[in-house]
């Protein structure tokens, strides 16, 4: 059961840095983004006030442009996110069900050994695991 934790721990925790490092990273992309915007938005603005048709028109697809973009980078992190939570819920239930099975297999080999059955390795087929306490 200590060995479920600390490898379920150990998965929670590669999935939390993994969560860590991407967020990091689209929240840098998106403070980027966030700057390229306001160069657009304010280059839009003085190209309105010198009544530059043509600049205007172009610096307003190049608005839209950056607006998309910022879009799907927030798409794309929000689709990350729930993949890692996803996978950290299914390496759980994981963990829970070895856990059970753990318990179970535990409780078999009590009543096995109250039973007055001999427990010992000798008796335990090649390959099968025995928990230190249980060894004969």
């Amino acid at each position: 059961s200590s060995g479920i934790n600390a490898e379920y721990g150990e998965a929670r925790k590669e999935l939390s840095t993994k969560l860590e490092t991407l967020s990091g990273y689209f929240k840098e992309k998106e403070d980027a983004l966030h700057c390229r915007l306001s160069d657009v938005q304010a280059k839009c603005k003085q190209l309105e006030e010198e009544g530059s048709e043509k600049n205007i028109l172009f610096y307003k697809d190049e608005l839209s442009k950056l607006r998309k973009e910022k879009a799907e980078t927030e798409r794309d992190l929000t689709l990350k996110m729930q993949t890692n939570e996803r996978k950290a819920k299914d390496a759980y239930s994981q963990l829970r069900a070895k856990d059970v099975k753990l318990k179970e297999a535990l409780e078999q080999l009590k009543k096995l050994k109250k039973g007055g059955i001999n427990t010992s390795t000798s008796n335990i087929p090649e390959g099968a695991v025995v928990p230190p306490s249980f060894d004969g």
